[in-house]
């Protein structure tokens, strides 16, 4: 892999540069310390509302249209995205517009007009987006457990898109207000990798980007777990399948030295067609179309979760099947041939994604938004490959245990069914 720049400018920016001479493209991505978690419960969905209004019209480029028109023209793309903790900006267009994508990630980040026209429409584009994802009973199921889980008093208890009455209340003022206090540079990581002229993108970052703004970048409030009178929640939904989350607790943070650990797991569990949870639910019993595990960790906490969709009357084969591969983990070590498998897999995503500038481009953002630095592919590797078998077992045995388990189901579900999946979950441990 290429090497990187690393560089601090004076007004705070985080700009990372990474030459990847066997490419014709150059991407540019921005971090923005500016997700959902910044928010209140009245402002819900501002950060992500934001994210769509900056597309709708710059000093220069007046219009939605004349703003995508200077991407396209020249053959580029651009997009953004909102996650809890941070928003990503990015371009991609060939290395001889590179100044373009400059210009045009200023403009939506510094000169957008934010005009009040645009802000209602938005209003109704974003209440269809909302729609969309309860309709899809994946997304539904995932956005409940949240919601249950961390209870919506917390951000991380609250949808990242808001709701209908949080969207309906957001005006110009409030966007304004967002972008002043967050929306500055020593908030900002920006990342170029591809094809470019280090000496063209450094004059083009001090172009553009050498902008003086100081904001009210506040810390983020330490998230707590309620407690929960009962662990298994039924959703009632007038659907085919019966949508299931079986997340657990962890409190992995990513800092957090297990991290590696969790990552690997879920691959042992779901990472491809041999593995296990996969391979048992899916090719041996034939209950599932979809079914996998997933560790995703935040800056004070983390969690684990297992989730797929099934025919009513299979969810508690399911979910014994599920409890059993983690019991055999759990009072097993994991044999080194798996352990090997695991980590293969879990590399070769990593190197193969970052042939992508794009890929990495966004990793180094959102790395830097979230952990304050920045490894490598060949420094996370390095770290998959530390971690060995009795790891495995260790963190089966630190956090996945009855206490921490949190099932919710989506679908037609009985309460009689509740009562059997109750019993499966006492026996985890």
């Amino acid at each position: 892999m290429s090497k990187h720049n690393l560089i601090r400018l004076k007004n705070g920016l985080t700009l990372i540069l990474e030459q990847v001479s066997t490419v014709r493209s150059v991407s540019v991505s921005i971090g923005v310390r500016a997700g959902s978690r910044y928010e209140t419960k009245e402002t819900a969905g501002l950060a992500h509302f934001l994210e769509h209004m900056l597309f709708e019209g710059t000093k220069l480029f007046p219009t939605a249209k004349k703003l995508a028109e200077q991407i396209e023209k020249v053959g580029g793309y651009s997009g953004a995205y909102t996650d809890r903790e941070y928003v990503i900006y990015h371009v991609k267009v060939f290395e001889k517009h590179l100044e373009l994508a400059f210009e045009y990630l200023s403009q939506i980040i510094f000169d957008s007009t934010l005009e009040l026209n645009n802000i209602e429409k938005e209003k109704s584009i974003v209440l269809e987006e909302i729609k969309r994802v309860m309709d899809n009973p994946e997304q539904a199921i995932w956005e409940e457990w949240m919601k249950w889980v961390w209870g919506e008093d917390q951000p991380l208890g609250r949808s990242v898109l808001g709701d209908k009455d949080t969207v309906q209340n957001i005006t110009g003022s409030k966007l304004r207000t967002y972008l002043q206090d967050l929306y500055v540079p020593q908030n900002m990581i920006l990342t170029v990798v591809g094809n470019f002229s280090l000496l063209k993108a450094k004059e083009y970052v001090q172009k553009y980007f050498n902008v003086k703004m100081t904001g009210k970048i506040s810390a983020l409030k330490r998230i707590e777990l309620p407690k929960r009178k009962i662990q298994t929640k039924v959703v009632n939904s007038d659907t085919q399948q019966v949508q299931l989350v079986c997340g657990f607790i962890t409190g992995v943070s990513y800092s957090h030295k297990d991290r590696f650990v969790m990552r690997l797991l879920a691959e042992i569990l779901s990472g491809g067609v041999s593995a296990r949870i996969f391979q048992k639910l899916i090719y041996e019993l034939g209950i599932a179309y979809s079914a996998g595990a997933y560790s995703m960790e935040f800056k004070d906490t983390g969690i684990s979760f297992i989730f797929g969709g099934f025919a009513k009357e299979n969810i508690e084969k399911a979910i014994t099947t599920i409890f059993d591969e983690l019991r055999e983990i759990n009072t097993k070590s994991v044999s080194s041939d798996e352990l090997i498998s695991a980590k293969e897999r879990s590399i070769a995503k990593l190197y193969f994604s970052a042939e992508k500038p794009d890929y990495l481009a966004d990793l180094y953002a959102t790395q830097f938004a979230t952990e304050g630095e920045m490894m490598t592919i060949e420094e996370l590797s390095e770290q998959i490959n530390k971690v060995s078998s009795m790891d495995i077992k260790r963190v089966m045995q630190k956090y996945f245990n009855n206490s921490d388990a949190y099932i919710i189901l989506r679908g037609p579900v009985g309460q009689d069914q509740v009562e059997i999946i109750d019993k499966i979950r006492d026996k985890i441990t």
